[in-house]
């Protein structure tokens, strides 16, 4: 019972992790790095100029670095409740959950259906 609530909640973390902005919060937080090094290193913009940018450039990688683990504690929230709802206890479940056997299952399953989903549905992996 254990293995099928692991495929199944396995086939929505895959679903979540295609659908939740993963690409384009690591294409926004590469493209704010490079422009805060672009500003920092230019001979052409004054300090007090860099110091405003920069403020602002760091908040939205602070922003987008804290925005990816809770996008990774989304995708991994399914796994984790379907096997505490089957466990007596958190303990049990982590220890259930960190199983060679389940994280094996998890991981076939997972690239399984994301073959199906590619082959049979013509859909692509990461919305851009």
């Amino acid at each position: 019972m254990l293995e099928l609530g692991l495929i199944l909640s396995t086939v929505l973390s895959s679903e979540l992790a295609l659908r939740l902005p993963f690409v384009r919060t690591l294409k926004t937080l590469a493209a704010t790095l490079k422009k805060s090094g672009d500003v920092l290193f230019s001979r052409n913009i004054s300090d007090a100029w860099k110091e405003k940018i920069l403020s602002v450039y760091a908040l939205r990688i602070f922003l987008n670095s804290l925005l990816l683990p809770l996008l990774l504690v989304m995708v991994f929230a399914p796994i984790f409740l379907v096997t505490r709802l089957m466990s007596p206890t958190t303990f049990v479940a982590l220890g259930v959950l960190t199983s060679t056997y389940n994280l094996l299952l998890i991981t076939i399953s997972s690239v399984f259906y994301l073959i199906i989903r590619v082959r049979f549905l013509n859909a692509r992996l990461f919305k851009a």
